[in-house]
């Protein structure tokens, strides 16, 4: 993900989920492999949300796919410069 909320935004997002079942998986897959998309795992998602500072508010698993709703409440704890060569804040 490229962009992040300012602390207190949010964050929607539609993504596909890997598929316990072998038949459910293959068609997201052969999506990935032609689109360049890329599958995820529910628990590694909500890490990965939590490691850029946002809390997960809603997340619902229709078939293949994950749409959820996070909120950002803390700094991301990755550092990253608070100032772009214009001297703007980035956040």
């Amino acid at each position: 993900m490229h962009r992040r909320p300012r602390p207190g935004g949010t964050l929607a997002a539609l993504t596909l989920r890997s598929a316990p079942d072998p038949v459910h998986r293959h068609f997201p897959t052969a999506i990935d492999e032609r689109l360049g998309i890329r599958s995820h795992h529910p628990d590694a998602l909500a890490a990965a949300l939590a490691e850029a500072g946002t809390t997960l508010r809603c997340l619902a698993e229709p078939r293949t796919f994950l749409i959820l709703t996070a909120t950002r409440t803390t700094p991301p704890r990755t550092a990253y410069p608070t100032a772009g060569p214009t001297g703007r804040d980035n956040q």
